[in-house]
């Protein structure tokens, strides 16, 4: 899906975590591939979000991310991840790449997003 007036593609997800993805978290708090455990940035979709549902935003660490989407696998919504190299929110915080300026960056989406049914 694609939003309109943007060549940004909006994601589908949902709250469930594969037994995939919860190997991937054990590898990823014993330190194996430190840095490969990412989420492409960009804006996602939980479940069936519409034009008046909130958006969330976190960092593209995978843990991060999928904390967010399991959390909140009963609400509508959308999650605009920003790059922040693959580290956690309260890390990328400290060091610069999680605030104002990556916010601002991305959201050049516009104000209306379309549905994903639409």
């Amino acid at each position: 899906m694609k939003c309109k007036g943007s060549r940004q593609q909006v994601r589908r997800t949902d709250g469930n975590i594969s037994r995939a993805e919860r190997w991937d978290h054990f590898l990823a708090r014993w330190g194996y591939d430190r840095m490969g455990h990412r989420v492409e940035p960009g804006l996602y979709a939980l479940d069936e979000p519409g034009n008046d549902s909130p958006v969330l935003v976190t960092g593209n660490y995978t843990l991060s991310f999928d904390a967010l989407r399991s959390a909140m696998a009963d609400m509508d919504c959308f999650i605009l991840v920003l790059d922040t190299k693959g580290i956690n929110v309260w890390c990328a915080a400290g060091k610069g790449t999680f605030g104002t300026d990556e916010l601002v960056e991305r959201s050049s989406y516009p104000t209306h997003a379309a549905s994903p049914g639409s």
